[in-house]
């Protein structure tokens, strides 16, 4: 994130011109005789809410910077004083699903466990957070008697893509059931089960998330699932 992106905040179009002038060594006055200087100011001078972004293939940090306004105050403070910056990160959750058709992917029990979840309780830490740029979903089978961080995942089997995705925070629907058919891209160049989000999503720090399956019928014997969140983070400069 650059200090441009919090400076520019609350300048009118002719403050611009005059920094502009300043910079490039003009003379009082001069750069207000261009039209295209002015209507330049003018553009950089609208309000964040009525900037025109482009979205096509931003970045995770991009995506996370155009919704600063919906961060916590205290989060866009530290981050304007260089106490937090934006990195890319994920969060993941591995679970059992042997035979079921219903699951959260991710529990309020959980324990962040290296190859099982980088959670605790199904929360982000207190100061953080989240920007989701893209959710993807993997399936495996384990043999008997292993665990599931054993599993070598792979594209989820027809019972899972068979079924519902939905995603809840803080009690709050982000993503609608939503066919797990997202999740079988087609697409060589991306991941298996990577699905972009058109929208991505917020996620604050210390409320639950809760990403659940509901399929039509049960999975295979010792079957596991993965759920990978990528996007960007708050983390400590």
């Amino acid at each position: 994130m650059s200090e441009l992106d919090f400076e520019i905040e609350g300048y009118s179009h002719d403050d611009i011109l005059q920094e502009m002038e300043e910079i490039s060594g003009l003379g009082r006055g001069q750069l207000r005789q261009n039209p295209r200087a002015r209507n330049f100011a003018k553009k950089v001078a609208q309000p964040a809410s009525r900037r025109i972004i482009p979205t096509t293939n931003l970045s995770a940090k991009a995506e996370f910077e155009k919704r600063l306004p919906q961060v916590k105050p205290e989060i866009r403070s530290a981050l304007k004083e260089g106490k937090l910056q934006l990195v890319d990160s994920n969060i993941y959750s591995i679970k059992d699903m042997a035979e079921t058709k219903s699951l959260e992917l991710m529990s309020n029990s959980d324990d962040r466990v290296e190859g099982k979840t980088n959670l605790n309780a199904r929360k982000l830490e207190a100061g953080t957070a989240f920007c989701i740029t893209a959710i993807q979903l993997l399936g495996g089978a384990k043999a008997a008697g292993t665990d599931a961080a054993t599993v070598s995942f792979d594209e989820i089997c027809a019972a899972v893509a068979n079924g519902e995705f939905k995603l809840e925070h803080n009690n709050k629907v982000l993503i609608p059931k939503t066919s797990c058919e997202v999740f079988r891209n087609g697409n060589s160049t991306l991941p298996k089960g990577y699905w972009k989000l058109d929208n991505p999503k917020m996620l604050d720090p210390q409320l639950e998330i809760v990403p659940e399956l509901k399929l039509p019928i049960n999975t295979p014997a010792n079957y596991c699932v993965k759920i990978i969140l990528h996007g960007a983070i708050t983390e400590k400069s």
